[in-house]
């Protein structure tokens, strides 16, 4: 019979050697198409039960411009161990979440008209202005604006007052496959809206897209 001592541990664990995300994080940088390009390390979820906060300032150390998570607790968390790099929140906050984001200077997730209303009267009560990511559906069929009325919607949110445009995204649904037509038509209507955004005279800093499957 085990001591409690013993049946209270995990028997299996991930030991992360930081000089080999160094390494990797390099490799990354060098396979990208622009030196312009920059890298988002995501965090969510405990870097994947790997250690958030260690992976986070290793990353940033190693090159990584900003870091996303999926929950505004997350962010938060990891502001308040030292991190002031940009941090997104990716997954969709909910109202009573968004001005802890906004405090603590957290970039949310814009996915709908309203959801950025809501967002500028909460900026108007606290007196700040908030950098904001616009996710556009472009077939991954769950989260964002959808792609056909999508240069309409983001010329409407970044009139309102109070809201900074950070960046425009989108997300793949199926880039690890080997049969790559449907990422292929994502690409598409993405440069599509990037096309048509430009055309309306608007410049965020960054459009982002490829997640680890579509980099490689």
């Amino acid at each position: 019979m085990q001591e409690d001592s013993v049946i209270n541990k995990r028997f299996a664990w991930a030991e992360i050697n930081l000089s080999h995300l160094d390494h990797n994080l390099k490799i990354i940088k060098s396979y990208a198409a622009s030196k312009n390009t920059r890298i988002m390390a995501v965090v969510k979820a405990d870097a994947y039960g790997h250690g958030a906060i260690e992976i986070s300032k290793q990353a940033i150390k190693s090159g990584a411009y900003a870091l996303g998570t999926a929950l505004v607790e997350e962010g938060t968390g990891l502001r308040r161990s030292g991190i002031d790099a940009p941090i997104y929140v990716l997954g969709e906050s909910p109202a009573g979440a968004i001005e802890e984001a906004l405090e603590h200077n957290l970039i949310p997730c814009i996915n709908s008209y309203k959801s950025a209303q809501f967002i500028s009267k909460q900026c108007s009560k606290i007196g700040k202005e908030a950098a904001i990511n616009i996710n556009v559906d472009t077939g991954m069929n769950r989260i964002g604006i959808n792609f056909n009325d999508a240069a309409d919607q983001i010329s409407k949110i970044a009139a309102l007052p109070n809201l900074r445009l950070e960046s425009i995204s989108t997300h793949y649904s199926c880039a690890s496959s080997r049969e790559s037509s449907y990422t292929e038509l994502q690409w598409s209507r993405f440069n599509e809206i990037i096309r048509q955004v430009k055309n309306n005279g608007i410049a965020p800093k960054y459009f982002h897209c490829a997640n680890s499957a579509a980099f490689f």
